[in-house]
């Protein structure tokens, strides 16, 4: 097997954004909860690796098909109307998360990994999005197709950098 360079750097990423958030969470003494889809469980992987993570993280859920986004999280038809991959289903995943578990962060991703398209979207195409006490963000993202596993680390890698910005947001606000 070739070495993954790109697979590297993004996994590093992963343990260096994941240390972040864990210190954020335990500063402002909060919990956070994942709803992972494309990602397969690799972000709530991550953060629980972490010696101390029960201190912060609540839950940790994969829900890779529409009837596991239903039955798991409780998303209604009308959430999930645009398909799978949209805005409006991961904005859904990451608000259910957090209602079921009452974490106040929660994070959400779904999105195609690969190798194939679905839902005419190319491998490497996601949603992410994150709520907190300041309301439900979103991204989108597009990145070159380097392979399914690389691109569910560069995902996760987006996903954890957008929770680390809002938490950075709050912890803003918070001072004043």
């Amino acid at each position: 097997m070739e070495y993954d360079k790109s697979l590297h750097k993004y996994l590093s990423d992963l343990g260096h954004l994941s240390a972040e958030v864990s210190d954020l969470l335990l500063f402002i003494g909060a919990h956070l909860s994942v709803a992972e889809s494309c990602t397969g469980g690799l972000i709530a992987g991550t953060l629980t690796s972490i010696s101390g993570a029960s201190d912060w993280f609540d839950t940790g859920v994969t829900t890779y098909t529409r009837h596991s986004k239903q039955q798991v999280l409780g998303l209604l038809d009308r959430e999930i109307r645009d398909g799978l991959v949209s805005e409006a289903t991961a904005m859904a995943m990451c608000e259910h998360v957090a209602k079921l578990s009452g974490a106040a962060f929660s994070l959400s991703t779904t999105g195609v990994a690969g190798p194939a398209e679905s839902e005419g979207y190319k491998a490497c195409a996601a949603w992410i999005a994150v709520h907190s006490p300041m309301g439900t963000v979103s991204r989108w993202l597009e990145h070159e197709d380097e392979g399914r596993n690389t691109n569910r680390a560069y995902i996760a890698q987006q996903a954890l950098s957008l929770l680390l910005e809002e938490l950075q947001k709050y912890v803003k606000i918070q001072k004043g």
